[in-house]
């Protein structure tokens, strides 16, 4: 059963989550006045309607309109308008936060209402559970997080099974420093596979591009043999590509440039392959075909800020519950 570490003692709040096996999967700190919106609801009214983009520009109260494409509205909006929206995505890049209208169920409204208004406001924790989905382990640091989690998941969707209790950082296993390392692990741009072969992450603006390198496990291979070992290292390359992915919240576009394949069925086997491997994923994944270059594109839905977004870049120790020296 995977596991969720919650390191409340200090601010900001940080998390954990641990697989059976011990390997981090994901992390997030939670700094007061910063928190994600995806989830939210808001009562906004239509500023604007584009039709070169199919969009609606919605004010919610945020510094940027929402951006709410025609296809998540229920029906076709009008401007001046006020419409009931959910925060798909954050945020980011002097862009507003995407939009979805097609909610789903009547949000009620407090009397008096008038745009732009928040009405709901889950909270960081809430929502993560919400969005793990599952069965979870939880173990929080102090008794007073761990009465408050206990309390949040009465409200949770019906079919959880969540055990939470209070656990001291000292009885965590892994422990803190292992959570630490694998964390500053995840901010750098390399990752070594454990045949020899590496992976390099390189986010962009509009995508996000991520190499397979054979590195040292290429040994001079070469015909027949060389197709097999290229094969082996995109495949297990594949299961830490979708890892990195979830740990490092990476969303949007991806394209991963594989070691090339000359046979089309091993270029379907190792699409397959990361298709099979994103399945665990709490947000949804698409995984596309390789070409003949070796190159597979995949979206990933973002939810919420990055891994280095939420460690700022300028700290030079990743801690999840230390205070500054």
């Amino acid at each position: 059963m995977r596991r969720l570490f919650i390191a409340s003692e200090r601010s900001p709040l940080r998390l954990a989550l641990v697989d059976d096996a011990g390997r981090l999967q994901g992390a997030w700190q939670f700094t007061a006045g910063h928190e994600s919106l995806v989830g939210d609801r808001f009562l906004g009214r239509v500023l604007k309607i584009d039709r070169g983009v199919d969009a609606a520009f919605i004010d919610i109260g945020e510094p940027k309109p929402g951006f709410l494409p025609l296809a998540a509205s229920p029906s076709p909006p009008v401007e001046g308008q006020v419409v009931t929206v959910e925060v798909s995505r954050d945020p980011v890049a002097g862009k507003g936060a995407r939009l979805n209208g097609r909610i789903g169920e009547a949000v009620p409204l407090p009397p008096g209402s008038r745009p732009p208004l928040r009405l709901s406001r889950d909270g960081p924790l809430r929502r993560l559970l919400t969005r793990l989905g599952g069965e979870l382990e939880i173990h929080a640091d102090t008794r007073r997080m761990a009465d408050e989690l206990s309390a949040a998941a009465e409200s949770l969707p019906t079919g959880r099974h969540l055990r939470i209790d209070y656990r001291p950082q000292r009885d965590w296993s892994p422990g803190l420093a292992e959570i630490e390392a694998a964390v500053a692990d995840a901010l750098e741009a390399r990752v070594d596979l454990a045949s020899g072969a590496w992976l390099l992450f390189e986010p962009g603006h509009t995508l996000t591009a991520v190499d397979v390198n054979s590195g040292s496990a290429q040994g001079g291979a070469a015909g027949s043999a060389g197709e097999r070992l290229w094969l082996k290292i995109n495949l297990e390359a594949t299961k830490e590509i979708a890892r990195q992915l979830r740990l490092r919240h990476i969303g949007g576009i991806v394209v991963i440039d594989f070691i090339d394949l000359k046979d089309a069925m091993s270029r379907r086997q190792v699409s397959e392959a990361l298709r099979q491997a994103t399945v665990g994923d709490w947000e949804p994944c698409w995984v596309g075909t390789m070409s003949r270059l070796g190159l597979v594109e995949m979206t990933r839905r973002r939810g919420g800020p990055t891994l280095a977004e939420m460690w700022s870049p300028e700290q030079d120790r990743i801690r999840l519950n230390q205070p500054d020296p």
